[in-house]
């Protein structure tokens, strides 16, 4: 038996990595589904702006992508009082916040994804 040493670190070793695969699946998994769940919360807050038209306007003409800054015009005090701005040359509709002071882009849909939310919802 001058094998069983050899066996039992090949073994320690495969348990090892199996528990180290496991467990990054799990964290992906995880992840993702945070991710999922932040995006359907968002579209529903879009869709509740969008039916009571309280999403402000943005004409630029270059589509937006996650953590752009949006310029807004025509506030007392600068701020944006809603999370939603629609950008129709680019058809986009942009979830908005505030980020270290700034106000920033944390997510975008489609036009398509909006009218889904709002026919689910038996809003529109």
């Amino acid at each position: 038996m001058k094998y069983t040493p050899f066996i039992a670190v090949g073994a320690s070793v495969n348990l090892a990595c199996i528990g180290y695969v496991t467990c990054n699946q799990v964290w992906s998994n995880v992840t993702s589904q945070t991710q999922l769940q932040a995006r359907n919360k968002g579209l529903s807050l879009i869709s509740q702006h969008v039916k009571s038209e309280t999403c402000w306007f943005n004409s630029s003409k270059k589509p937006f992508k996650l953590g752009d800054l949006i310029q807004t015009v025509g506030t007392d005090d600068g701020l944006l009082p809603t999370s939603c701005v629609i950008a129709p040359r680019t058809k986009q509709y942009l979830q908005v916040a505030y980020l270290d002071g700034q106000l920033k882009v944390i997510q975008v849909y489609s036009p398509k994804e909006v009218q889904n939310q709002l026919s689910i919802k038996g809003e529109h």
